[in-house]
């Protein structure tokens, strides 16, 4: 559970969070060359970290990240600093104007899995393990296995929804995915999630203090 003044969690070095915050820097600018340089990957957006390490391309290489050997997955948002993180908007047609997501992905994210852990339902999703407390530039996973991606849902996800609905029918799930994490079926990119109720985690504890 995330309480008050509590920082929010940051699997980096200084050095590792230092490396994020240039390659965020060159994502914003669209300096597609240079973020090849720092991340050596095929999606700009997304860098896999092997085993806790830096990418060899980077100065600090071999330094830990995470002090674990499961594989982390860093998810980077380019949106605008200036932009509200907290600002709310109506998903699709789908969803009625009363469940909005949140502009800013990773902060739906991270609240969405907040609320989750605090409710018991943390094992549905695929954790979130860090995050960029101040504009959410970046969330870091751990790698998840045998994914199964839908625009529109998909039906390996339906033992999760029912569970999930059932511990708690003001659940709103869409446009949900389905990973493996530890042997166990998880639900992924749950940002366009929403809870109907009142929440236990509010907005302000999700920032750093």
């Amino acid at each position: 559970m995330i309480k008050e003044n509590e920082t929010a969690p940051n699997v980096f070095t200084d050095a590792g969070e230092q490396w994020v915050d240039v390659m965020v820097e060159a994502l914003r600018n669209s300096d597609f060359d240079k973020s090849k340089e720092l991340g050596h990957h095929k999606s700009w957006k997304s860098i896999n970290f092997k085993n806790g390490m830096v990418p060899e391309a980077h100065p600090d290489f071999g330094r830990l990240i995470k002090p674990s050997e499961e594989p982390q997955y860093l998810l980077i948002s380019t949106h605008d600093r200036s932009q509200d993180v907290t600002k709310k908007v109506s998903p699709s047609s789908v969803l009625p104007d009363d469940h909005p997501t949140y502009a800013v992905e990773n902060f739906g994210k991270v609240r969405i899995y907040s609320e989750a852990v605090t409710r018991n339902v943390g094992h549905l999703f695929a954790p979130i393990t860090g995050w960029d407390g101040q504009e959410f530039s970046w969330i870091t996973m751990p790698v998840v296995s045998n994914i199964q991606r839908s625009d529109g849902g998909t039906r390996k996800a339906d033992p999760l929804k029912d569970e999930l609905k059932n511990e708690d029918p003001n659940w709103v799930v869409h446009d949900e995915e389905v990973g493996e994490h530890n042997g166990e079926q998880v639900l992924l990119d749950y940002g366009m999630f929403w809870y109907e109720g009142d929440w236990k985690v509010s907005e302000s504890q999700l920032f750093d203090p």
